[in-house]
C-alpha cells in the first residue's frame, strides 16, 4: 500500500461515516492505533469510537488480498469501542465503490494470531518459515462476514457476535495455534475460549 492509496481509504470511511450519522475526525499521526474519531448520539448518549484503517489495492485477488497491518495489529483492545475499517480499494479505472469490512479490533487481532499460527507452524508445510507475527500479512478472506456491516458500530464491541471464517475456529484446536496473550476471548465462555500460549 502506497501513501495515496492509505489516505483514500481514511476518507473513503470517514465519507461512510458521515453518510451513518457519525461526526468524524481524522487524527492524522497524533493517536496510535487510531485513524478516525467518530461521536454519534445513541439513545440519549454520544458514543465515541475509535477507527485504524487498513486499505490495500484490489489486483484481481478478491478476497485472498492481503493487508498489512502493522506493529499494533495484535494489540488487544483498550476499550469497548475500538475498530478496524478494511478497505479494498478498486483500480481507479473501474467505476466500483471501496468493499469496506468493519471488524472489532479483538476479532482481527485473533484472526491474526490464528492464520499466522496455521500458516508459521502447520507440520505439512515444507521448508522454514521464519517471518514474525509483525511482518506477517493478512489476507482479508477471514472478514468476508463484516463487509458493509456500518451498523455494528452502534454497539460496544463485546456485543457484537463472531463473524469470523469458521475454518479459524477448527485451526484454533490445533496444539500450535493460540490466541494472542491477554485477549478477553481467553476468559469468555464462547467457543472461542481456548488457552493462549504464555
Amino acid at each position: 500500500m502506497n501513501q495515496l492509496t492509505g489516505l483514500a481509504g481514511e476518507h473513503w470511511v470517514c465519507s461512510m461515516l458521515a453518510r451513518h450519522g457519525w461526526a468524524v475526525s481524522l487524527t492524522r499521526d497524533g493517536m496510535e492505533r487510531t485513524d478516525i474519531l467518530g461521536v454519534k448520539a445513541i439513545g440519549g448518549e454520544r458514543r465515541v469510537i475509535e477507527v485504524q484503517v487498513k486499505t490495500a489495492s484490489d489486483r484481481g485477488a478478491d478476497l485472498d488480498t492481503s493487508l498489512r497491518l502493522g506493529k499494533h495489529g495484535s494489540d488487544v483492545a483498550r476499550s469497548k469501542h475500538e475498530w478496524f475499517a478494511l478497505v479494498l480499494m478498486p483500480s481507479p479505472a473501474k467505476a466500483l465503490s471501496p468493499r469496506t469490512f468493519i471488524v472489532p479490533r479483538d476479532h482481527v487481532n485473533a484472526a491474526r494470531a490464528i492464520t499466522y499460527g496455521q500458516w508459521r507452524f502447520d507440520p505439512e508445510h515444507e521448508g522454514k518459515r521464519t517471518t514474525t507475527l509483525t511482518s506477517a500479512l493478512t489476507r482479508l478472506w477471514p472478514f468476508a462476514d463484516y463487509e458493509g456491516a456500518w451498523e455494528l458500530l452502534d454497539l460496544e464491541t463485546p456485543q457484537v457476535d463472531v463473524r469470523l471464517d469458521s475454518r479459524l475456529q477448527e485451526w484454533l484446536q490445533l496444539d500450535y495455534v493460540h490466541l494472542p496473550d491477554g485477549h478477553p476471548w481467553q476468559k469468555s465462555k464462547t467457543p472461542w475460549a481456548l488457552p493462549a500460549l504464555s
